[in-house]
């Protein structure tokens, strides 16, 4: 996107400081995801967990890749420890048009998640991507966190922290 944009009705406008932030983030998605050695990595690894299994449920269970939907780790408190950015595709489309692959080990039992549990969380919510954007620059990592369903939203609080009252983020 350059800095000037022409709309239809012939006005021209500057981008927002949104428009940047998501033309970056698509940019930086689409390098991730040119990014062949990644894959074959993730494989690589999950072999390694195959070979090193002592049990038939080890065996059968190292190749999952501990990868979650946000949707399925909400209020899990968590460290997370990164991310990796992805480009969405049409079924899971967002504002951002991309998704993050977030670092996550849990911190606290909950559900089906120990403590010392290392999962993948992919999240694509513009305000929760949008967040760890900002820990990113804010050189925040690694940080406890909880997402939050709010409605149809997630949101990122820290690990610990409660809704303000009277408020619903």
């Amino acid at each position: 996107m350059s800095d000037v944009q022409t709309v239809k009705s012939g006005k021209v406008v500057a981008p927002t400081k949104f428009d940047k932030f998501r033309d970056n983030l698509q940019a930086r998605a689409r390098e991730v995801s040119r990014d062949k050695a990644r894959g074959s990595e993730i494989v690589r690894g999950q072999a390694e967990k195959i070979l090193a299994a002592q049990t038939v449920d080890e065996i059968m269970a190292a190749d999952e890749g501990g990868t979650v939907s946000g949707l399925d780790f909400v209020d899990v408190p968590f460290q997370a420890l990164g991310y990796e950015l992805g480009e969405s595709n049409d079924d899971f489309s967002s504002d951002l048009d991309v998704y993050a692959n977030l670092r996550a080990v849990v911190i606290e039992s909950s559900g089906d998640y120990s403590p010392g549990d290392e999962i993948i969380v992919n999240v694509g919510g513009t305000l929760v991507v949008t967040k760890l954007e900002a820990l990113r620059a804010a050189d925040a990592f690694p940080i406890n966190l909880v997402i939050k369903k709010y409605g149809r939203v997630l949101k990122l609080r820290l690990a610990g922290e409660r809704a303000i009252p009277g408020t619903t983020a």
